[in-house]
C-alpha cells in the first residue's frame, strides 16, 4: 500500500534471531515410522487435513483450541494436534479480541514414541504464565 520497502524488518531481525534461522510455512518430519506435518494452520478441523495429506498434522493459531483427535483408516491410525498459542492476551496486537469470552489457551505439545501429548500452561489471573508445567 506505498510502504517503502526500508520500512519492512526480517523476522530474524524483529525477533533478534540468528541469522542462521530459516523460516518456514509447513514442516515435514518423520518420527518413527510415520511422518508428522506441522503447520501453523491448517483448517478448524485438522483431522481433515490429516486424512487428505495421509500423515500426522500439528497446527496452532487457534488461540481457543487445545485438543488431539484422532481417525482410524484401514492401513493406519492418524491424529491432529492443536496446541493452542503462545499469546499475550493483553498485548496491542490482540486487542481486537478484547470482547471474546473466551480467553486463549497457553500450552504446548510434545509428541513421544509417535504419540502426541498435550502440555497446558496454567497461567495466573493477569493471563501470565507460573513459570511451572503441572
Amino acid at each position: 500500500m506505498g510502504m517503502p520497502e526500508e520500512y519492512l524488518r526480517g523476522y530474524n531481525e524483529v525477533l533478534k534471531a540468528p541469522d542462521s534461522w530459516q523460516w518456514v510455512d509447513e514442516l515435514i518430519l518423520r518420527d518413527g515410522k510415520q511422518e508428522v506435518m506441522f503447520r501453523h494452520q491448517f483448517k478448524k478441523n485438522p483431522l481433515i487435513c490429516a486424512q487428505q495429506m495421509g500423515m500426522a498434522v500439528v497446527q496452532g493459531h487457534f488461540h481457543e483450541d487445545f485438543n488431539i483427535q484422532y481417525v482410524s483408516t484401514p492401513n493406519r491410525l492418524l491424529w491432529a494436534m492443536t496446541v493452542g498459542c503462545l499469546i499475550d492476551k493483553k498485548a496491542l496486537a490482540f486487542k481486537y479480541n478484547k470482547t471474546n469470552y473466551k480467553r486463549p489457551i497457553l500450552g504446548c505439545g510434545v509428541i513421544i514414541g509417535g504419540f502426541p501429548m498435550l502440555v497446558p500452561m496454567i497461567v495466573n489471573k493477569n493471563g501470565r504464565w507460573i513459570g511451572k508445567i503441572v
